[in-house]
């Protein structure tokens, strides 16, 4: 919730006010630092003009394989942080139990449409996928409990999902800050070694997904136990 701050008589000018002050402190596009404060604004205009442009570009359908971006991230080769989330179905699962199997970590929100159109393939391909690869979905911290909810209904999902809504922080849950979540779909392929294979940000269709699944598998040469194995029919 917003609030204004309350008003206050100022009878004595503060900052840049008086003319004398401006050609003191400089002010933008005047006084001794006009040059220098121009050339910054234009910095920084042009900094905006191109990451918004960046972002257009990465989200857009024109352009070949523009939906589907793999960054080359430090993360990649690092052991991925443990987490335990509860699900919508009022179960915990947790990162480092996962063991032995090829993890497909998806944060998403409701109202992100890459997410919406990913999300039939994420739940297609888990329907099908062996039992030595699991997924994990982790929504914003910036949806309600209830858009939540109705957007895992809406699609049907049955694989593990909930909601990041750990920590203090109004916008970001714990698992977002330490996966450094910042655009939506965001997406982390985990070895069976609990390493990060692959981090890709945009949505992905079933190939992308048994693309990045077989290269998380070929890293490491490792047999499931039997007692791991799931049935994917009972996983909501």
């Amino acid at each position: 919730m917003s609030s204004v701050p309350p008003e206050h008589d100022s009878p004595e000018p503060t900052l840049a006010d008086t003319e004398e002050s401006q050609d003191e402190r400089g002010r933008i596009g005047y006084g001794r630092n006009e040059r220098t404060s121009s050339w910054a604004l234009g910095a920084v205009l042009i900094a905006i003009v191109l990451g918004i442009g960046a972002y257009q570009w990465w989200f857009s359908d024109d352009g070949d394989d523009s939906s589907v971006n793999e960054v080359d991230s430090p993360a990649v080769g690092k052991e991925a942080p443990d987490f335990t989330l509860q699900t919508f179905a009022g179960d915990e699962i947790t990162l480092s139990d996962q063991r032995g199997k090829v993890v497909i970590v998806n944060f998403w929100g409701s109202w992100c449409e890459p997410c919406q159109r990913e999300m039939p393939a994420f739940q297609t391909y888990w329907e099908n996928a062996p039992d030595d690869v699991m997924f994990i979905g982790i929504g914003s911290k910036q949806d309600t409990e209830d858009r939540a909810r109705a957007f895992a209904d809406e699609f049907g999902v049955t694989y593990p999902i909930g909601r990041d809504a750990s920590g203090d922080r109004v916008t970001m849950g714990t698992i977002s800050q330490n996966y450094n979540i910042t655009f939506f779909p965001m997406t982390y392929i985990i070895n069976p070694d609990g390493m990060v294979s692959s981090l890709i940000i945009g949505e992905m269709d079933e190939d992308d997904l048994d693309s990045y699944v077989q290269k998380a598998r070929g890293e490491v040469t490792m047999t499931l136990p039997a007692e791991m194995a799931i049935d994917r029919r009972e996983i909501g």
